[in-house]
């Protein structure tokens, strides 16, 4: 489970709450949170540990402080290599947050963070169950607050281990939402493009060729918008991989396209890189 997968202040702020001993328990919450960050984990460890030990003893109101602080320690204990206790506690963490607080982003954020240790630990199936609790979550929410960057971290790893468990379907399935509509618009171009280009690799490997160039097409298209040389290379590499050999049934023959026209105009005006 490492820092980048994680979303560390995903319940930092719940100032709506009547919590008790608030500031005490704040105070430790947040110099437990400095500490991890800094790569001090016994530090961390210290603190989070007083911080649960207030929110423990408080009512009610405070579960959802009681989630937060089982959350970060889940995070300090997996950072000094104990998984099987951070698994414990972010599975009390997450039942903690459905009693507390129900279909909510936070309960949402804990379910991907659960299902990111599951993973790791190559626990697939059970990461998945996890993972599509959260994306239904946050796909329930209303517009104005749903989380669009959580849902795509969720659809790329529900993409990700149907792919790894040979569900071909269900993979392609998460990858198109990632392509098109509000989810494909949600990152950005260059996210959209590069959805489309692991979409293509998947379709090739199942020899759907045809399919796989017209997504790529489509790669390419929105990576000649952006001002973004690696990744339009990577992008042309992996599009002359997917025709490479590919019997051309019409005309233009999309293997001699203008996406290589575009490259080498790419590089006249960048002489310092080249498509390789």
């Amino acid at each position: 489970m490492t820092k980048a997968s994680i979303r560390i202040a995903l319940l930092c702020a719940l100032a709506w709450l009547h919590p008790v001993h608030a500031a005490s328990w704040d105070e430790l919450q947040q110099a437990a949170l400095r500490h991890y960050q800094a790569g001090e984990y016994a530090q961390a460890e210290t603190q989070a540990r007083a911080a649960l030990a207030l929110a423990e003893a408080g009512n009610a109101a405070a579960l959802p402080h009681l989630a937060n602080s089982l959350n970060l320690l889940a995070l300090v204990r997996g950072a000094q290599g104990a998984p099987d206790e951070a698994r414990l506690l972010l599975e009390r963490a997450l039942a903690v947050s459905e009693q507390a607080l129900g279909a909510h982003p936070n309960t949402a954020s804990l379910a991907h963070n659960l299902g990111s240790l599951l993973e790791a630990e190559g626990r697939l199936e059970a990461a998945a169950g996890h993972y599509a609790r959260g994306l239904a979550i946050l796909d329930g929410q209303p517009d104005a607050q749903r989380d669009q960057a959580g849902q795509t971290r969720l659809l790329q790893a529900l993409e990700r281990i149907h792919a790894a468990l040979g569900q071909t379907a269900q993979a392609e399935a998460y990858a198109r939402r990632q392509t098109s509509g509000e989810d494909g618009e949600a990152g950005g171009p260059l996210a959209r493009a590069r959805a489309q280009t692991q979409l293509a690799l998947n379709l090739r490997a199942q020899g759907r060729r045809d399919e796989a160039a017209r997504l790529l097409e489509q790669a390419l298209a929105l990576h000649e918008t952006q001002d973004a040389p690696a990744e339009l290379a990577q992008a042309l590499a992996t599009w002359r991989r997917c025709t490479a050999r590919r019997a051309c049934t019409s005309a233009p023959c999309p293997c001699t396209g203008g996406h290589w026209r575009s490259a080498r105009r790419w590089t006249r005006r960048r002489p310092n890189w080249r498509c390789t």
